[in-house]
């Protein structure tokens, strides 16, 4: 008896450890600190073949689409490059999105554990903003990955974006 407790409980630990049963989709994020940077990958998850959140990113961006080496794909970029924004669409392979992030007046970065705050001035915000499908009724940008470690908030005065590890 107590040897069926232990492999259910292994189990269940091993399932809840995975994203339990949603994993809508997977992000992992990658330190360059010679060069002061953050990649922060939102991709299609392993264990559930979901890209939910790769997803939204992607259908939140109101720029054109265009062809890459990865398929269609979108693009934003603020005027420092504090912040750049890929996503691509790679068919069955699903919707795959990368921030990279680099250390600017706006951008903070550190490494160890890994965080991002970007905070984009006024004037930023105002050119980023129409960038963006707005998807709440207060006709803002919101959007969080289902792990919880990276919000992107934005209206036509602000645009914020943090990740925690």
């Amino acid at each position: 008896m107590k040897k069926t407790v232990s492999i259910i409980g292994l189990a269940t630990t091993l399932f809840i450890g995975f994203g339990g049963s949603k994993g809508n989709a997977e992000t992992t994020a990658r330190a360059f600190p010679l060069t002061q940077q953050i990649m922060i990958t939102i991709y299609k998850s392993r264990v559930s073949g979901s890209d939910h959140d790769a997803r939204v990113l992607f259908d939140g961006m109101n720029v054109p689409l265009r062809d890459s080496f990865l398929g269609p794909g979108k693009s934003i970029e603020s005027a420092d490059r504090g912040l750049s924004w890929v996503c691509g669409d790679k068919g069955a392979n699903g919707v795959q999105c990368t921030l990279m992030m680099k250390s600017t007046p706006s951008t903070r970065v550190g490494y160890s554990p890994i965080r991002v705050q970007y905070s984009a001035p006024t004037q930023e915000a105002q050119t980023l903003f129409p960038l963006l499908h707005p998807n709440t009724a207060d006709g803002h940008f919101v959007y969080q990955n289902e792990e919880g470690t990276l919000k992107i908030e934005a209206s036509p005065s602000q645009f914020n974006l943090i990740y925690a590890e």
